[in-house]
């Protein structure tokens, strides 16, 4: 049986699947409320990143709701983002990330489509004093991006500093994957 979840934001919809345990795989689906008139809509808009927007709002309310909101970016790990796959594979996607160690992730060029910041970053903090939000997280979104037609391929991109118990540096790159 297939639910379909529309009419609703990627935060209601990240709360109504994530509060529950892991549904079967592909059991919802999800429709965007694009427009009445999706034929009309500008040929500018890309429906790939639109997409990927709604994955990724998601993906974060996810973290969070997993963390139970107590969410330090400190504490995050390479298996935290990967517990999130069954419920991302309840509607129809699959988590790939990778953690890379960098030196310096400030000073790395990248071709993400977004970074996410956290008030709980020391490197980021200051950043929320001109953000009109309560959330623990934001996007930032790349300038230097281009529209990428296949979704599979867009990044996020999230950077853990260095802490007194992990000296290295860490740069979570996470895609969605469409399951077949």
């Amino acid at each position: 049986m297939t639910i379909i979840i529309d009419d609703q934001t990627p935060e209601s919809i990240a709360a109504r699947i994530f509060n529950n345990k892991p549904a079967p795989i592909k059991s919802y689906e999800i429709l965007p409320d694009l427009d009445d008139n999706y034929d009309d809509i500008d040929e500018d808009i890309d429906i790939f990143t639109y997409a990927f927007e709604i994955l990724a709002t998601i993906f974060m309310e996810g973290l969070m709701i997993a963390k139970s909101h107590n969410f330090k970016i400190a504490a995050l790990t390479l298996a935290d983002i990967e517990q999130l796959s069954p419920w991302f594979e309840s509607f129809g996607y699959t988590i790939r990330a990778y953690d890379d160690i960098v030196d310096k992730f400030y000073d790395k060029p990248t071709s993400h489509y977004a970074r996410v910041i956290f008030r709980s970053n020391p490197n980021d903090y200051h950043i929320f004093d001109n953000i009109d939000t309560d959330k623990a997280y934001h996007f930032l979104i790349n300038g230097q991006y281009r529209q990428i037609h296949d979704i599979s391929q867009i990044e996020l991109v999230i950077y853990k500093p260095a802490t007194t118990h992990d000296h290295n540096e860490h740069c979570y790159t996470i895609r969605f994957k469409q399951l077949e």
